[in-house]
């Protein structure tokens, strides 16, 4: 039991709305579909989570990634990415994601890229 404990106390912390998305419409303009990037090299490439979320209440869309860093130095380098989607009927919206809103029209007519949040201190690699 106490091993369990120690190992969740040392478990990498999630950080939320980290990286870039970029939104756009699907060819038939019926779903939003969202890629993300974590945009910075990751410590345990082998290890690391990086998730994308997208939901839809009324008129406003929330984009969510979460990343949870790798435990182990492999020496490993290299961005991390994630796809999302949601049904998205025609409209105007909110995208919202990292403390930003923008407004789009479903369906899209260009591709919308917003960076999150900031990359994490990486003196210690």
């Amino acid at each position: 039991m106490i091993y369990i404990l120690l190992f969740l106390a040392c478990a990498p912390e999630p950080l939320y709305d980290y990286g870039i998305i970029c939104a756009e419409s699907s060819a038939d303009g019926a779903v939003l579909e969202v890629t993300a990037d974590s945009n910075d090299c990751s410590y345990d490439q082998e290890g690391v989570e990086f998730s994308c979320e997208v939901s839809v209440d009324g008129g406003v869309v929330t984009v969510t990634t979460t990343f949870v860093e790798g435990e182990y130095d492999n020496d490993l380098c290299g961005s991390n990415t994630a796809t999302c989607s949601a049904d998205l009927p025609p409209g105007d919206y909110d995208l919202a994601f990292a403390d930003e809103t923008w407004p789009i029209t479903a369906p899209m007519d260009q591709d919308l890229c917003i960076p999150g949040g900031e990359p994490r201190d990486t003196d210690y690699w």
